[in-house]
């Protein structure tokens, strides 16, 4: 899984997030929803699913403010 982002107002703002399962490329784009929390819970939902259930993931530079934006957003909404 990987997020990017951009900066806007000295904040980093996420406009992307995605993950290959091994087959599929699954991408979500902050300009389909309404937020990019929304983007970003949205993936992992998709991502929390039976099919993947023991399945390791990995994070794509997960240290710094990757890791915040999404512990932000999952402490507010799961």
């Amino acid at each position: 899984m990987d997020i990017e982002t951009y900066i806007q107002n000295d904040q980093f703002i996420p406009y992307s997030i995605g993950f290959y399962d091994g087959t599929k490329m699954n991408i979500y784009y902050l300009t389909d929803f309404a937020s990019h929390q929304e983007m970003i819970i949205n993936a992992f939902n998709d991502l929390l699913i039976s099919k993947y259930k023991g399945h390791t993931v990995y994070f794509h530079n997960l240290q710094g403010f990757d890791g915040i934006l999404l512990l932000k957003t999952l402490e507010n909404n799961f």
